[in-house]
C-alpha cells in the first residue's frame, strides 16, 4: 500500500495549493482587482482549476503533459484577470505561485506518507489526510503570505520587469517543475519507484529549491535596482542643486538690469516733459516691476526657486499662488530645498502645460510653521486621475523605470529629516503634503 502512495500523488492536494498560492500573489497586490469582480474571479477559479486538474488522471504520458500544460495556463489567466499589471509582472508572480503551489503540495503529501509509513494514520482515511494537508497549507501559506506581502508592499515595485529577468524566471520554474515531477513522467528513471519514498522527497526537495531560486533571483534584481536608484537620485539632486546655483547668478544679474531699465525710466521722465510716451514708459516700468519683484519668504534658497519657477509659469501661462513663511526653514540643506520645491514643481509646470484650457492652469504653494513642525503643501489643478502607489506615481510614460524618480527623490529628501510625504487627489487638485518636524535649534536661513 506504501509503494502505492509513492507512485500516485492526489490531484486535490494540487488544486487547494495552486488556488490558495494564485489567490495571495492577487490579495496583496496594489493593483488587483476589488469589489465583486475580485469576489467571482476567486470562486470561480476554484472549480476551474479543479476541473482541469481532474482531466488528467489515468491519462497516458503526452496527453498528460498537455492537460498540465492546460493547468499551467489557467493560473496565468487567473492571474492575469486578478492583477492589472503588465505582463511581465504577471509572469514574474505565475512563477511564484506555481512553484509555491508545488512545494506545499508535495510537502504535504510528504508529510501524509510519512505518517502512514510509521502507521500513525492508515490508508484509506482520507478525511485525517485532508484535514493533515489543511494544518500543512496553513503554515506554509501562512509564512508564504507574510513573504509575499512584504514583497509587494516594497516601495519601490517595478511597473514592468526586464525581459531577461522574466526569462529567468520562466527558466528557473520550468527547470524545477520538470525536475519534480520526472519520475511520474519516467517512473523506471533513477528518480523512479525503484527509490522508494524518495521519489515523494526529491519532488520536495526541486520544488523548495526552484522557489527559493526565484526568491533570490528577486532579491538580486531588487538590489540592482535600488542600487540603480541611488545612482539616479544622486544625480537629479546634484543637477537640482546645479541649476538652483546657475538660478541664483542669472537672478542677480537680471535683477541689476531691470534696476538699472528704472532708473533709466525715471531719468527719462525728468528730463523730458512731454507725456507723449508716459503710457509706453508706464507699461515698461510695469513689465520691469513685476518681473523685478522678489519673493521674500524667509529663505533666500526657496526665493530664488519660487522666483525662478514663477518667470517659467509666465511663459506657459500658469497662475502660480504662493503662500509662503519659510523663517522657520533654515534647518533644512540647500540641496534637499532644491530637491523638494525643484521636482515637485517642475511635475506640477509639466502636467500644467499640458492643460488647454489657460484659465485652468493653477499651481498653489504653500510654507508655514506650526507646533514645531514645518508644512510644505504643493498643489496643481489635475482632472485626469493619477494612480498612486505608496507615496509614488505610476507614470504612463514610455520606459515607465526611468521615470518617475521626482517624487522619489522629493520623498528621499523629507525622510532625512524624519519627515513624512502624503500624495493624494481629489477633487480635481493633486496635493503633495510634507510634514517635517523642526529641530530645537537651526539656523534662521541659508545663503
Amino acid at each position: 500500500m506504501i509503494e502505492r502512495m509513492w507512485t500516485f500523488f492526489p490531484t486535490e492536494f494540487t488544486v487547494v495549493a495552486e488556488w490558495i498560492a494564485c489567490t495571495l500573489h492577487i490579495l496583496f497586490n496594489e493593483k488587483r482587482v476589488r469589489g465583486w469582480k475580485a469576489a467571482a474571479l476567486i470562486l470561480a477559479a476554484f472549480p476551474v482549476l479543479g476541473a482541469v486538474n481532474y482531466g488528467h488522471i489515468r491519462q497516458p504520458g503526452p496527453i498528460w503533459i498537455l492537460v498540465m500544460a492546460g493547468v499551467l495556463l489557467v493560473m496565468l489567466l487567473y492571474l492575469r484577470l486578478g492583477i492589472k499589471g503588465d505582463w511581465t509582472v504577471v509572469l514574474r508572480y505565475w512563477c511564484h505561485a506555481l512553484m509555491q503551489a508545488e512545494f506545499a503540495a508535495a510537502l504535504a503529501y510528504l508529510v501524509v506518507v510519512y505518517l502512514v509509513s510509521v502507521e500513525a494514520l492508515r490508508f484509506g482515511e482520507f478525511m485525517k489526510f485532508r484535514l493533515i494537508m489543511l494544518l500543512v497549507y496553513a503554515l506554509v501559506f501562512f509564512t508564504l503570505g507574510l513573504v509575499i506581502y512584504r514583497n509587494t508592499h516594497r516601495r519601490e515595485q517595478p511597473q514592468t520587469i526586464g525581459y531577461r529577468e522574466v526569462i529567468s524566471n520562466i527558466a528557473i520554474t520550468i527547470g524545477a517543475f520538470i525536475l519534480s515531477n520526472v519520475s511520474f513522467w519516467v517512473p523506471e528513471s533513477i528518480f523512479g519507484t525503484r527509490m522508494e519514498g524518495g521519489v515523494l522527497l526529491v519532488r520536495t526537495v526541486a520544488d523548495f529549491s526552484g522557489m527559493m531560486a526565484l526568491f533570490a533571483t528577486d532579491e538580486f534584481s531588487y538590489a540592482m535596482q535600488l542600487k540603480m536608484n541611488v545612482s539616479v537620485l544622486q544625480n537629479m539632486l546634484d543637477n537640482q542643486y546645479a541649476q538652483y546655483q546657475q538660478f541664483k547668478v542669472n537672478n542677480d544679474q537680471m535683477q541689476q538690469v531691470y534696476h538699472d531699465i528704472k532708473h533709466l525710466i525715471h531719468y527719462i521722465r525728468s528730463v523730458s516733459s512731454s507725456q507723449k510716451y508716459e503710457k509706453e514708459l508706464q507699461n515698461m516700468e510695469d513689465v520691469v516691476s513685476n518681473y523685478e519683484a522678489q519673493y521674500d519668504t524667509g529663505n533666500t534658497v526657496l526665493d530664488v526657486i519660487l522666483s525662478n519657477k514663477k518667470m517659467l509659469c509666465r511663459s506657459e501661462q500658469i497662475t502660480m499662488e504662493c503662500y509662503v513663511d519659510a523663517q522657520e526653514m533654515g534647518f533644512l540643506d540647500t540641496a534637499h530645498i532644491c530637491t523638494i520645491f525643484g521636482n515637485a514643481l517642475d511635475n506640477a509646470i509639466e502636467y500644467e502645460s499640458k492643460i488647454d484650457e489657460i484659465e485652468k492652469r493653477l499651481i498653489k504653494v504653500s510654507v508655514f510653521s506650526e507646533n514645531r513642525f514645518l508644512m510644505i503643501h504643493i498643489s496643481n489643478y489635475c482632472e485626469q486621475p493619477v494612480l498612486i502607489t505608496h507615496d509614488n506615481l505610476e507614470t504612463t510614460k514610455e520606459n515607465p523605470e526611468m521615470h518617475g524618480f521626482g517624487i522619489k527623490g522629493i520623498r528621499l529628501a523629507v525622510e532625512k529629516y524624519d519627515g513624512h510625504i502624503n500624495i493624494k487627489q481629489e477633487n480635481k487638485w493633486f496635493n503633495v503634503s510634507i510634514l517635517i518636524p523642526i529641530p530645537t535649534q537651526h539656523r534662521t536661513d541659508i545663503s
